[in-house]
Order: structure tokens, then C-alpha cells, then sequence
């Protein structure tokens, strides 16, 4: 269940109830929740616990492991999701939904939408300078910091690095929309994984090294005040004016995001 943060804690128990109904009938195998304050998934993960005496399978976790945001890598939080006996703590969008990339939210298609605040967009824009100045592309140095660092501290929420084999490291979530980035990824992520499972790599453990100073010394000091921020998303100041819960409207807004049939694709059908 995505975005729990905008709606209240006893609908999301509510939902957890109900897909694990789905999940006794044999229609679904685990239940697991996303959103985007790392505090409120902790506090949901432990108040699932407490009144259901059974854990979350998973949780997702969006732009809190990145170069620019750590917060999901703070030993707090770490201790809460395993007091909370999640299983499996999956970290995602290492890019921070492209303000980790060389054009940058405001040259991309998400300028209008995302989140972030200006002041934030002009400090991650600098990043994308300190990569080049050292011969580096940030989306490069933001992926294979991020790979890197969350298989290491999120292992105890992770799986094996191959199909049964190998020590267990944090899992990662990466989007690809072409066969071709697949295989760049894969060969990325065989690069990075090494030095974390311990493989004799004198090439990749240097480039692991140079990767990791480059994020401390250079880049972590380029972001300031804006490391580890975090925008609010839901909270105290933000309103649910869904009229029905749990029903998708069937309005134009529904219609352009796909999750309704148009008036169009169903008169093309009669």
C-alpha cells in the first residue's frame, strides 16, 4: 500500500487487515506498506505489531537513503523497524525523483511536481558540478554510494546478494525502462557488490573508495544545511477531501493517471 502518510493510522490497519484476508485465501503471499516520512512508517510498522501481534513483510522506502538524504540510515529508525521485527526494509529512488541528476528537477519533466523546495534544487545542482570537476557524473556517484552504503547497513533487512548465496545485504529498488539499462545496471551493481561481500577486487574497491570521499568530503559539505533535509508529505497540515474512501472517482484526474476507463477507450468498445 503506497502513500500511507495521507490517510490516518486506522485505515492503514484497516487495509493491512484486509490484504492479509487476501493473503489467508491464497490470492496474495506478503502485506508491506510505503511512503515517504521515515517516523511515520516507523510508527506505523510498530503500531501493526502491537495491535495485530504479527509484522509488516516490508516496507518501502523512497528518498531517505540517498547521497543527499540519509535519514533512513539513522540507528534510531533502524532500531525501530527491527524492535517492530520488519523483514524486509527496501530503500528506493536513489535519485531522489532526479534531483540527484545532471540536468536536474527544474530542466525535467517533474519540475512542476516535485516536492523539493528551490533552495534544495540549486544545492543538488551544484552536485552535479563537483562530479564533473572530478570527472564523474552525479547520477553515477549518487547510485553506486546509495547501492553500496544501504547493502551494507540495511542487512539485516535484505536477502542474500545472489540466489542463495552469499551474505545477506540491503536491497535496493532501481526503475529501468529499457532492456539496455538493465544490463547497465546489472553490470553497475556486480561492480559495486564486491567490496561489500568481501570479492578481491583491487579495481572496484578503489573505485569504491573514491566514490565514498567524494560524497564526504566534497559533496556532503556542497549540500550545507540541506543534507538529510526532508520536505513534509502529509503531516499535520495536509487534508483528505476524498468523499468515499477506499473508491476511485471516476473524474478526469483518475481518467489521465489510467486507473478508470476513458469515456473514449469505452465507446471504442460498443
Amino acid at each position: 500500500m503506497h502513500d500511507v502518510e495521507f490517510v490516518s493510522a486506522a485505515e492503514v490497519l484497516q487495509a493491512v487487515k484486509e490484504l492479509r484476508r487476501l493473503r489467508d485465501q491464497g490470492l496474495i503471499r506478503y502485506v508491506g506498506i510505503s511512503g515517504y516520512p521515515v517516523d511515520t512508517l516507523a510508527s506505523l510498522a510498530e503500531m501493526i505489531l502491537r495491535e495485530t501481534g504479527e509484522p509488516l513483510d516490508a516496507i518501502l522506502s523512497y528518498g531517505n537513503f540517498c547521497l543527499q538524504n540519509t535519514q533512513l540510515g539513522r540507528s534510531d529508525f533502524l532500531q525501530r523497524f527491527q524492535a517492530a521485527r520488519v523483514e524486509c526494509l527496501l530503500n528506493a529512488s536513489m535519485l531522489n525523483m532526479g534531483l540527484l541528476t545532471t540536468r536536474g528537477v527544474d530542466n525535467g519533466p517533474m519540475v512542476s511536481w516535485h516536492p523539493s523546495p528551490p533552495e534544495l534544487r540549486k544545492a543538488c545542482t551544484k552536485l552535479s558540478q563537483i562530479a564533473q570537476d572530478n570527472g564523474e557524473h552525479l547520477e553515477g556517484v549518487a547510485i553506486r554510494w546509495a547501492l553500496e552504503q544501504w547493502a551494507r547497513l540495511g542487512k539485516d533487512f535484505g536477502t542474500t546478494a545472489y540466489v542463495g548465496a552469499g551474505p545477506r545485504i540491503g536491497a535496493s529498488v532501481m526503475g529501468v525502462t529499457a532492456i539496455t539499462e538493465l544490463d547497465e545496471t546489472w553490470d553497475l551493481w556486480r561492480s559495486v557488490i564486491g567490496p561489500v561481500i568481501g570479492a578481491k577486487d583491487d579495481v572496484a574497491t578503489q573505485r569504491s573508495d573514491k566514490i565514498t570521499k567524494l560524497v564526504q568530503n566534497k559533496m556532503w559539505p556542497g549540500l550545507g544545511s540541506w543534507k538529510d533535509h526532508a520536505w513534509e508529505s502529509g503531516g499535520e497540515t495536509f487534508v483528505n477531501t476524498r468523499v468515499n474512501m477506499g473508491q476511485i472517482p471516476n473524474d478526469e484526474v483518475a481518467e489521465r493517471w489510467g486507473l478508470v476507463p476513458s469515456a473514449a477507450a469505452v465507446a471504442s468498445k460498443l
